[in-house]
């Protein structure tokens, strides 16, 4: 055993690592969540941030319908490379992963983009710090994609990552759904 500062622990036994308890593999899954997660949540919520900031004021109709088709596909466009990743990674359902980055980052990141037009943090630290902790909620990113001009491209996102991971997780034509292996 092995004792590490702040109270971490690492154990060795037989062939399985453990960190403060948690099996290592356990680890490696969270990390890999995580950086699935914040690749979604950036690929996905960055554009509408630039266009926010491009637009300010003048947002309107056409950037909703441009954003309704950028930011599928900019989710696309690192959906792809980050799959293969996680296949080389042995990593499983990636997709969702990036989905969940794109719910619980949503509020954080459309707060940022209502700054140009003079919404988003203002008043003081402690309602800041409350709206940051609410915007964590999946309810709050489909309340303010609707008042962003996202919810067209949360929809899409959304659907199209059930469908890819319900027919890639679904069983095969002739294949029994209830074998084990």
């Amino acid at each position: 055993m092995v004792v590490f500062g702040e109270g971490r622990t690492v154990v060795g036994v037989g062939s399985r690592i453990t960190v403060a308890g948690v099996p290592m593999g356990n680890w490696k899954q969270l990390r890999l969540t995580l950086r699935a997660s914040a690749i979604g949540a950036v690929s996905f919520w960055l554009p509408d941030l630039a266009v926010h900031l491009v637009a300010g004021r003048a947002f309107g109709a056409a950037e909703v319908y441009g954003l309704t088709l950028l930011l599928p596909l900019t989710f696309l466009g690192a959906y792809l490379p980050t799959s293969k990743l996680g296949a080389r990674e042995r990593a499983k359902r990636i997709g969702l992963k990036m989905l969940l980055g794109v719910w619980l980052s949503g509020g954080f990141f459309m707060m940022l983009a209502a700054i140009p037009t003079g919404g988003g943090f203002s008043g003081d630290a402690h309602g800041t710090l409350i709206l940051i902790i609410c915007s964590v909620f999946p309810l709050v990113t489909y309340i303010l994609a609707a008042y962003d001009g996202t919810l067209g491209a949360l929809f899409l996102v959304t659907v199209g990552v059930l469908i890819v991971h319900f027919r890639s997780h679904s069983p095969r034509a002739g294949e029994d759904p209830n074998a084990v292996g």
